[in-house]
C-alpha cells in the first residue's frame, strides 16, 4: 500500500472513531456524528459502538431506544433503515421526503394505487392508536378495519417498508420497542417530543451534506450521493448553500482549511454553478 493511501485510510479512520484513540463519547453522540448508524440488522448499531467507544456497553444502544429514547430506529438515507438522534429525525425528514415522494416509492406504484396506500395508512394509524404494534398485527388490524384480505393489503405491510415508509418519511410512524425478539411500531406523536423544524428541503440536505464531510471526508460530490440517495443535481444544490464554509480541490470536498492527504491544506472557493 501507498504512503498516499495510508494516509487517506489513517484519516477515514480518524473521522470515523475508528483510529488508535478511541473516543471517550456515548452512543447517542456517535450516531449524531456518523450522520446515523445502519440498522438494517438490529444488532449492527451496538458492533458500531463497541468498535468505537471503549465504554459502550452491550444494552447502550437499546436503553437508548427504548428508554431514554434519544436515540430512534427508521428509515432516512437510501430509504434504508439507521439508528439517529431523536432530536435530528425533523431535519432527516425535511431533507429526505421528498426523494422518497417522486422516487424512491415509485417501486409502490407498480403493486398498488395511492388510494389503497392512503387507505391503509389510515388503518395502520388507527391500529397503532391502541399502542406499539408488530408488522404483522398491524396488517391484522387494517384487514379487518377495511374488510380487505386481499393481497395489495398484505403487500402494502411486506418487509420492504411499504405503507410504514409512507408513514416514517411522513414523520408519523417509527420504529418502537422490541417484543420477544420482534420489533413494534409506534406513533411518533405517542412515542417522542420532537422539536418543531420549519426547513427548506434543500437547507436541510446541505446541513447532512456538512455533517457528512465532518465524518466522511475527503470525499467527491458523488460520494454523498451514493450515501444519501439523492440526486446530484440536489447534492449540488446542496453544495451550493455551502459556499464559504467547504473547499473544491481536484474534485474532493473538505471543510475549509482541512488537510487532504498528500497534498496540504485546502484553499479556494467553490465551484461556479451552472
Amino acid at each position: 500500500m501507498s504512503d498516499a493511501r495510508k494516509d487517506h485510510c489513517a484519516t477515514y479512520a480518524a473521522r470515523q472513531w475508528l483510529g488508535r484513540d478511541r473516543r471517550a463519547s456515548g452512543v447517542v453522540e456517535l450516531a449524531r456524528h456518523l450522520v446515523g448508524i445502519q440498522s438494517q440488522i438490529p444488532t449492527t448499531p451496538a458492533l458500531a459502538a463497541r468498535a468505537r467507544l471503549p465504554s459502550a456497553g452491550p444494552d447502550d444502544m437499546r436503553r437508548e431506544l427504548e428508554q431514554a429514547r434519544r436515540l430512534v430506529r427508521t428509515w432516512t438515507v437510501r430509504g434504508t433503515l439507521h439508528v439517529v438522534p431523536t432530536d435530528d429525525l425533523p431535519l432527516f425528514w425535511r431533507a429526505l421526503r421528498p426523494e422518497w415522494e417522486t422516487r424512491w416509492s415509485k417501486y409502490l406504484d407498480n403493486h398498488v394505487s395511492r388510494e389503497q396506500r392512503e387507505q391503509a395508512a389510515a388503518a395502520a394509524l388507527q391500529v397503532l392508536a391502541g399502542g406499539p404494534a408488530t408488522r404483522t398485527e398491524i396488517l391484522a388490524g387494517a384487514q379487518e378495519i377495511l374488510g380487505c384480505r386481499e393481497e395489495w393489503l398484505a403487500y402494502l405491510f411486506s418487509s420492504w417498508g411499504g405503507v410504514l415508509k409512507d408513514l416514517a418519511y411522513a414523520g408519523l410512524v417509527v420504529y418502537g420497542p422490541e417484543r420477544e425478539g420482534e420489533a413494534c411500531f409506534v406513533r411518533v406523536e405517542d412515542w417522542l417530543d420532537l422539536p418543531a423544524v420549519d426547513m427548506d428541503p434543500d437547507d436541510a440536505l446541505a446541513v447532512l451534506l456538512d455533517r457528512y464531510l465532518k465524518a466522511y471526508s475527503p470525499a467527491r460530490l458523488q460520494d454523498f450521493v451514493h450515501w444519501s440517495g439523492v440526486t446530484a443535481g440536489r447534492a449540488r444544490e446542496a453544495l451550493a448553500r455551502l459556499q464559504g464554509r467547504v473547499a473544491v480541490r481536484d474534485g474532493w470536498l473538505v471543510t475549509e482549511g482541512e488537510v487532504l492527504p498528500g497534498r496540504g491544506p485546502l484553499q479556494g472557493g467553490l465551484p461556479r454553478r451552472r
